[in-house]
């Protein structure tokens, strides 16, 4: 189907070349039999053809690449001068010939002869032909007939010569001279360098030295012989004429001059300098110049954390400073600018490292580290609360309410006025029934509240306090057997034997970072028995649980004991003392403090 397509679009064009009388339109065409059958073979075209203007010399050209596809926008040239672009109408051309040319970067130029009559149409569609990969194409004019054009290449070797004037050359890219000669007429010459995928215009004026005023001087140079990219070089010229024009982007210039130009990229550069004067002559001077690649440094950096620890729940600044394009910094980070400043909150506690990279150019990159240790929170900075109350009494009978707390500014406790931090009351109720009675303690990070019942009842109901111990003790899993365990944790009087059940108030400081903080409790009484729990879930003791979530405090149940009227104490021991036996509590390996701090004990009573 391509070689089909192709073939049609060569006869198209062939067709769309023939005049075509006004008012007259292209389906009047005689088309021969022999013709009809071509077409038949050939298929269609992606191309309208075109339909005759009602009037005028009229001229219409359009681009399309050998597959038929439509291009716009390609340079259109009538008699050398710039005159359109695709698609492109003429609706005045003059009588006479013609000479055409559509040019397009990275397609090869088109060039038609057009012998034009009056009231004539003409449609041209200029097949542009792609220019093979790093190539590009040479426009060499020359203003005089049987005149030499010789085209060579960096190395001196003659790579074209004809003695066409306007001839057009497929060039690999990069830089070749370019000369014009013939019998009786100074030659010409000029350096050009040709760009891949694009098309570079010379043109070469011979003039006749003896009828031709006297061409400006010309003198130009390049200081240096070699640069390095990004280093800006010098040159220099001076001329008699009223200008200099100098390639490679640099532009028109006064007749005498000198500038510091940048080097952005590296190779041999080949800088032409065309002297003008009043006469329109020229004179052309080149100069060369080495631009050596750039040997890239990796990037500075300098990287820092503003502290050597902070308390878990505080922030901590890092800052960074880099000569490179960005820093890449871990833990959650990202990307940032070269120099810059942050705040970084961690959510866990322990050594905590950063590794920041700074990128520059080639991709080279310097790293730098720094840490800081995140250590676990002190004492809660919110208040802490617990309150107790006579479980059951009589009507008409004193209820004791007693509360303990630590770090309140004040506190609201139900049923008292002007509640110290710790206390008890006496409050008598007249009729059966339950009481809630809470206790709230205040500070300026907030507040907690806890919560104990009273069931009041007629006479012959027998009522126990409870027992509450305010204290702050702990034991850890990292310090060995010794810190496993605290014996005399705290000590307490029972004055009504029975079961009690003990409830602990648990400060876990450490957030999920730290996952075992797991303990049991044992009791003894004032002879030392050992008193066990009557509930265990590990063996003969009853394990407490680690309460997962951010630091907070907790009311831990902690087993129910059997017990003797007199004193008592009680004895903590952490988890991992016999982890090894039970393991069904563990979340994960005991490889950190696991540390367990107990911020005071309740005792209920139960019965018997």
């Amino acid at each position: 189907m391509e070689s089909r397509q192709h073939g049609w679009v060569e006869l198209q064009h062939q067709l769309n070349i023939m005049k075509n009388r006004k008012r007259k339109f292209i389906t009047n065409l005689a088309i021969t039999a022999g013709l009809a059958l071509a077409l038949h073979g050939f298929g269609c075209s992606k191309a309208q053809l075109p339909v005759t203007p009602e009037t005028g010399t009229t001229l219409e050209v359009i681009a399309i690449t050998p597959s038929g596809d439509n291009l716009d926008s390609a340079r259109v040239f009538l008699n050398g001068k710039l005159a359109g672009f695709t698609p492109f109408k003429n609706e005045a051309m003059a009588a006479g010939m013609h000479s055409l040319r559509v040019m397009k970067d990275g397609y090869q130029i088109y060039t038609e002869q057009l012998q034009v009559e009056e009231d004539e149409y003409y449609n041209i569609e200029a097949i542009l032909t792609p220019l093979p990969n790093h190539d590009g194409e040479l426009l060499v004019t020359i203003n005089q007939d049987s005149a030499l054009v010789k085209i060579k290449d960096s190395q001196d070797n003659i790579v074209i010569q004809t003695d066409k004037r306007v001839s057009s050359h497929i060039l690999p890219s990069g830089a070749y001279v370019v000369s014009g000669e013939k019998t009786g007429l100074p030659s010409v010459v000029k350096a050009v360098e040709v760009v891949s995928g694009k098309v570079t215009t010379v043109n070469l004026e011979l003039t006749n030295p003896g009828t031709t005023p006297q061409a400006p001087t010309l003198q130009f140079a390049i200081q240096e012989d070699t640069v390095t990219v990004g280093t800006p070089f010098t040159m220099t010229w001076q001329s008699n004429g009223s200008m200099v024009v100098i390639d490679q982007g640099v532009g028109v210039r006064g007749p005498n001059g000198s500038e510091r130009i940048p080097s952005n990229t590296a190779g041999l550069k080949i800088f032409t300098a065309t002297a003008y004067n009043k006469d329109k002559m020229i004179t052309e001077k080149r100069d060369t110049l080495y631009v050596a690649p750039k040997t890239a440094a990796a990037p500075t950096l300098t990287f820092e954390v503003l502290a050597d620890s902070i308390v878990y729940g505080e922030t901590v600044t890092i800052q960074w400073e880099s000569n490179g394009s960005q820093v890449v910094i871990d833990n959650g980070i990202g990307a940032r600018g070269p120099q810059g400043s942050e705040e970084v909150l961690f959510h866990s506690t322990g050594k905590k490292t950063f590794v920041a990279t700074a990128y520059g150019e080639d991709n080279l990159r310097t790293t730098r580290s720094a840490s800081v240790y995140v250590k676990e929170a002190s004492a809660p900075s919110q208040p802490v609360v617990m309150i107790s109350t006579t479980r059951r009494v009589t009507v008409n009978t004193p209820a004791t309410i007693s509360w303990v707390s630590q770090n309140a500014d004040y506190l609201v406790v139900d049923y008292v006025t002007n509640p110290q931090g710790e206390g008890s009351k006496d409050i008598i109720f007249t009729t059966p029934g339950i009481r809630i009675v809470t206790a709230t303690a205040f500070n300026r990070a907030g507040y907690a509240s806890a919560t104990d019942t009273i069931e009041v009842v007629e006479p012959n109901v027998v009522t126990v306090e409870d027992i509450l111990i305010s204290t702050q003790v702990g034991v850890r899993a990292d310090k060995g057997a010794a810190g496993m365990e605290l014996l005399n944790a705290a000590t307490f009087s029972v004055a009504t034997a029975g079961r009690y059940r003990v409830i602990a108030e648990v400060w876990y400081n450490s957030g999920d970072d730290q996952r075992n903080e797991s303990y049991y409790l044992q009791l003894r009484d004032g002879s030392g028995n050992v008193k066990l729990p009557k509930n265990p879930n590990a063996g003969v003791n009853r394990v407490a649980e680690d309460d997962a979530g951010d630091p907070h405090t907790a009311s831990q149940e902690s087993g129910d004991f059997k017990l003797v009227a007199g004193s008592h104490s009680i004895d903590l021991y952490h988890y991992a003392k016999i982890s090894a036996q039970y393991p069904q509590f563990l979340n994960g390996p005991i490889d950190g403090p696991e540390s367990v701090k107990i911020l005071g004990f309740k005792l209920v009573y139960l019965g018997n």
